[in-house]
C-alpha cells in the first residue's frame, strides 16, 4: 500500500469527523428533497435512499481514488467467515426469535415490506461499510501504519468516526444520555468489524455480517410502526434501563473484539493460550444485555409500538388544511347558551379553552405541536399534537354541554392518547355525498391515518 505524507493521526481524526457530519447533514437534506416521490410500503422510502446513498459513497471513493478496496489481495468469504461467528450466532438468535414473532402474530405478513427490509438492509451494509471500512479504515492505515501502535490507533480511530456521527440521532428526539450510550456502542462494534476486515481485507465479508445483523434485528419490528417513540418522553427508569443493557452490551462487543485482535499480526503473543471461550462468553453478555432492557423497558407503555388497521376511503374527498386560527364552539344545549373558544395562548406554549361569555379559561395541554377543532352535527372533535409521534384526541356531544366548568373537564379527561408515526400536519378530510368531517394525520412514513366515528385510528388505503 503506498505511502502518503505523515501527519498528525489526531488532526486527521478530527478532519474526518467533520467530513462525515457533513456528508450525513447532505444525506439528510437529499432524503427530505425526494421524500415525496419514494414507495409508500414500509421500509421502501430507506430502501430507495439507501441505494442513492450507496451511489454517492461509490462516488466519494472513485474521488479518493480508492480502488483497492476491489482489487487489494484479500482472504476468502468461506475462510474468513469464521471471525464474524460472534456476530453471526447473535444476530441468528435474534433472526428466530424474529420469524417466532412473525409466525404467530395475528398481523398479516406483508411480504413487500420484508422484501423493501431486505434491500434496505443490503445498501445498509454495502454503504456504511464501503465507507468506514473499505474508505475510512484504509485511508488512517495508508498515513498511520508504520508500527503496530499506530494501526490499532487506526483501526480505533476510524471505529470511532463511525460511532461519533450517531450524535446526529440527537436531532430525531433520542435522549442524550441513550445517545452518548449508542454512540460508544457503535464505536465499539465498529472496532469488531474494523478487525475482521484488517484481518481479511474482504469488504464483502463485513457487509453480509452487517447487513445480516440488522436484518435479523429489525424483521422484528416488522409489524411495528416506524418513529413511534420520542426518546425524550422516556421515563427515568427506561433511560436508566436503556443505559444498563448498552453498557453490557459494549462490555460484550469488547470481549468479542479482543478475542479477534488475538487472531491478529497485532497481538504480542506471549504464549500459545487459546481463548475461544471468549466467542461464547462474549455472545451472553450482549444476549444478557438484550435482556436488561426487555426486562426493565417491557412494560413501559412509551416503548409500545402499536399497529393499526388499514381503512379504505372512496377516491372522491376534500383535505382542508388547519388554518391555525382560533376556533369557536357556539350555540345552545340542555337550553344553556355558550360561546367558547378553542385557542393557543401568546407564547404557544398550551391549548386552552376559553368561554367568552363568562370570561373563564381552561388549560387543555400544557404542551402542543399542533391543534385542531372539527365541528360536526352534533358533535365536536378535538385533537392536540403534543408530542412528535403522539396525540390526544376525543369526540363529545354538544348535547352533553350544561356548563363551562363541567364541560371544560370532561374533555380534559377523555381525552385518548395515540402514538403514530412522526406527524407532518393535521387535515379534516370530506367525503363528497358524506357530510362527517374526519381528522386525518400525514405521517412522515408517506402513509395518513385516519379517525373514524369511535374514535379508532387507522391507515388510509384510497380506491
Amino acid at each position: 500500500m503506498e505511502k502518503r505524507n505523515k501527519k498528525s493521526i489526531v488532526g486527521y481524526f478530527i478532519k474526518m469527523t467533520i467530513l462525515f457530519f457533513v456528508f450525513l447533514i447532505v444525506q439528510q437534506l437529499l432524503s427530505a428533497i425526494i421524500l415525496s416521490s419514494l414507495k409508500e410500503e414500509r421500509y421502501g422510502n430507506e430502501a430507495l435512499f439507501e441505494v442513492i446513498w450507496a451511489g454517492l459513497v461509490l462516488i466519494l471513493l472513485m474521488l479518493y481514488k480508492n480502488r483497492y478496496i476491489f482489487t487489494q489481495k484479500r482472504e476468502s468469504f468461506t475462510k474468513g467467515f469464521k471471525y464474524i461467528i460472534p456476530e453471526f450466532i447473535i444476530a441468528t438468535f435474534f433472526l428466530i426469535l424474529s420469524i417466532i414473532t412473525l409466525s404467530t402474530s395475528s398481523m398479516p405478513i406483508n411480504i413487500f415490506s420484508i422484501i423493501n427490509l431486505l434491500i434496505y438492509c443490503i445498501f445498509i451494509g454495502i454503504v456504511e461499510e464501503f465507507l468506514c471500512r473499505g474508505w475510512l479504515l484504509n485511508e488512517f492505515l495508508e498515513r498511520f501504519s508504520n508500527n503496530k501502535k499506530e494501526i490499532i490507533l487506526s483501526i480505533i480511530f476510524s471505529s470511532f468516526v463511525f460511532g461519533i456521527i450517531h450524535f446526529l440521532n440527537i436531532g430525531t428526539g433520542q435522549n442524550f444520555i441513550e445517545t452518548c450510550v449508542q454512540v460508544v456502542n457503535a464505536g465499539v462494534s465498529g472496532i469488531f468489524l474494523a478487525l475482521v476486515y484488517y484481518k481479511t481485507k474482504n469488504i464483502w465479508l463485513v457487509v453480509f455480517s452487517h447487513f445480516y445483523w440488522d436484518f435479523s434485528i429489525m424483521l422484528m419490528e416488522h409489524n411495528q410502526l416506524v418513529d413511534c417513540y420520542n426518546g425524550n418522553s422516556a421515563s427515568t427508569h427506561a433511560v436508566l434501563a436503556s443505559v444498563l443493557s448498552g453498557v453490557i452490551i459494549i462490555i460484550g462487543y469488547l470481549i468479542m473484539s479482543y478475542w479477534l485482535y488475538r487472531k491478529t499480526d497485532l497481538y504480542e503473543k506471549k504464549n500459545n493460550k487459546s481463548m475461544n471461550y471468549l466467542v461464547p462468553l462474549g455472545v451472553i453478555v450482549y444476549i444478557f444485555g438484550i435482556f436488561v432492557s426487555s426486562l426493565f423497558l417491557g412494560d413501559d407503555d412509551e416503548r409500545i409500538c402499536p399497529v393499526y388497521e388499514n381503512k379504505t376511503v372512496g377516491s372522491d374527498y376534500v383535505l382542508i388544511m388547519n388554518n391555525y386560527k382560533k376556533f369557536e364552539m357556539a350555540g345552545s344545549s340542555n337550553k344553556v347558551q355558550y360561546n367558547y373558544e378553542l385557542y393557543s395562548d401568546k407564547d404557544y406554549e398550551k391549548v386552552l379553552l376559553h368561554d367568552n361569555i363568562e370570561n373563564k379559561t381552561f388549560i387543555l395541554s400544557d404542551i402542543y405541536y399542533d391543534y385542531l377543532l372539527v365541528e360536526n352535527k352534533d358533535t365536536y372533535s378535538i385533537i392536540i399534537q403534543n408530542g412528535n409521534d403522539k396525540v390526544l384526541y376525543g369526540t363529545f356531544a354538544k348535547s352533553d354541554i350544561e356548563n363551562f366548568d363541567s364541560y371544560s373537564k370532561y374533555i380534559k379527561e377523555n381525552l385518548k392518547e395515540y402514538y403514530t408515526p412522526e406527524i407532518n400536519e393535521i387535515y379534516i378530510m370530506n367525503e363528497k355525498g358524506n357530510d362527517y368531517n374526519y381528522v386525518v394525520l400525514d405521517t412522515t412514513i408517506n402513509k395518513k391515518m385516519i379517525f373514524d366515528k369511535d374514535d379508532k385510528l387507522f391507515f388510509i388505503d384510497f380506491e
